[in-house]
């Protein structure tokens, strides 16, 4: 429930909606009556009811960006207005819009504060050419967002916090358990590291990420130690004519040429079919099932082929030894954890007399006897 006060009068039954609009750096009150009619009052004639003061400093909106901000009010629990600590200038939005946080002091951190102390020691101490570019590297560092929700805060401190994953996944690219993990995990993750040999399918992974942040109308920064990588990521992209959603920027060079050569988007194909977000969903679920079984055929095959060389190996021992005697275990159906108790208390035995007293508690744990081996 919320109530509207415009110079004093109520509004709160007349009106149907309400708004706050910001125009030349001004926020007024804007209401629809029943009649259809609009009309605007400036905010500090109005009174709207519930009115909360926020003890929040930083303002995260849908794109991604973070803003320091001050003088955070909260109105009829739809709107969030207040002052950028950038240029001052005033901030309206709808509360469901943005999330609101206090900042953390990530740049007292030790990690956070080592690094600084590097690139200044380099400015003071470096050669002069590379003085610009530092000097642009330390004021990058000055802007960085100290905020708990970044990667960044969550490499210096040690604490990847878990995030409420996605609602839906896809898989365009294809995938198997561990790639459909894999994706799930790099959502519910602050920081996620997905590495393995070549050709165990990283890049495809990767791919699998991208598409699911797109999908969510969200931006993403492929980088790189090299251009390898990053290029191997855009001919991947571009194999399925998707790389007109990839900017390829870094160097002056690349970015002069990518805003030179804008790639334009592909005609929509009318044959194209669309499908219900909620069928995709019941596919995935009937795919992790399959994709389990698979994993555990392929596994007891492992296991299976492990065992039959093991066999080989036993029986060419046995050939070499042909005076030491086998029990056959077979007949006493015994569970593989027994079977496997027995075996590490014979090798126990083997070099050693055995007493009456063990062969009796042997006989009447297993059902077996324990002769001595013949020499």
């Amino acid at each position: 429930m919320f109530s509207i006060y415009m110079d004093g009068q109520d509004k709160t039954n007349q009106i149907i909606d309400w708004e706050l609009v910001l125009k030349r750096d001004e926020i007024s009150v804007k209401v629809r009556f029943h009649s259809g009619k609009t009309f605007e009052k400036p905010l500090h004639l109005c009174q709207i009811t519930p009115k909360k003061e926020l003890k929040a400093n930083l303002l995260l909106r849908e794109n991604g960006i973070y803003e320091m901000v001050e003088k955070v009010t909260e109105y009829g629990n739809k709107y969030i207005a207040c002052s950028s600590l950038t240029d001052s200038k005033k901030i309206v939005a709808e509360s469901a819009k943005v999330k609101l946080f206090v900042q953390s002091d990530l740049k007292k951190e030790r990690i956070f504060s080592y690094f600084n102390d590097v690139i200044e020691a380099r400015i003071e101490l470096g050669k002069a050419k590379d003085r610009p570019m530092l000097e642009s590297l330390k004021r990058q560092m000055d802007q960085i967002t100290p905020c708990k929700e970044t990667a960044l805060h969550a490499y210096c401190y040690g604490e990847n916090k878990s995030r409420e994953g996605l609602k839906h996944y896809i898989f365009p690219f294809g995938l198997n358990e561990s790639q459909m993990r894999a994706v799930e995990n790099a959502f519910s993750s602050q920081i996620s590291i997905i590495e393995g040999p070549p050709g165990t399918g990283k890049t495809q992974t990767i791919l699998n990420i991208i598409a699911n942040i797109l999908i969510t109308k969200k931006s993403v920064a492929i980088v790189s130690n090299n251009n390898f990588a990053v290029e191997n990521v855009y001919e991947k992209m571009a194999k399925y004519d998707l790389d007109y959603l990839i900017a390829k920027l870094g160097s002056k060079d690349n970015r002069i040429n990518f805003f030179k050569n804008l790639p334009s988007k592909p005609q929509e194909e009318d044959s194209l079919t669309k499908i219900d977000v909620n069928e995709i969903d019941l596919i995935l679920e009937k795919l992790k099932d399959r994709l389990v079984i698979q994993n555990k055929v392929a596994k007891l095959k492992s296991e299976i082929s492990e065992l039959r060389i093991e066999k080989e190996y036993l029986n060419k021992w046995h050939k070499e030894n042909p005076l030491m005697n086998f029990i056959d275990i077979k007949n006493y159906r015994m569970s593989l954890s027994k079977i496997s108790d027995l075996l590490v208390y014979i090798n126990s035995l083997e070099k050693r007399r055995i007493s009456l007293k063990e062969r009796v508690r042997f006989v009447s744990y297993t059902h077996l006897d324990v002769y001595k081996r013949q020499i």
